[in-house]
């Protein structure tokens, strides 16, 4: 197996604390996000629990390459952006579909 130079790996660093910090802001926006007195349409519900799932199996994933590799590689690097790009894609359809209830 062939090490990434100090310099790749920095890069691979700081591209993994990106991604991270990307999710971790993405995932806090989510939380306060308030649904209360909004419903979504059965195809937004839909979209949304498929996200949800996708997103819960790539937790997994990460889990266990993380355990293995802790230090970081290019294969974590693209399973964490992977990650954002499904909670942003959780965060607007939730945001774009959600419809006020008028009572």
């Amino acid at each position: 197996m062939v090490q990434p130079s100090s310099g790749d790996q920095g890069k691979l660093y700081a591209e993994l604390s990106q991604a991270k910090q990307q999710s971790a802001t993405l995932e806090d926006s989510l939380q306060q996000y308030d649904l209360d007195g909004r419903v979504l349409s059965g195809h937004a519900a839909a979209l949304v629990a498929e996200l949800e799932d996708r997103i819960s199996i790539l937790d997994g994933t990460l889990a266990q390459r993380e355990h293995r590799a802790p230090g970081g590689d290019a294969e974590l690097v693209k399973l964490w952006q992977e990650r954002v790009g499904l909670m942003r894609e959780l965060m607007n359809a939730r945001a774009t579909r959600a419809r006020y209830v008028g009572l």
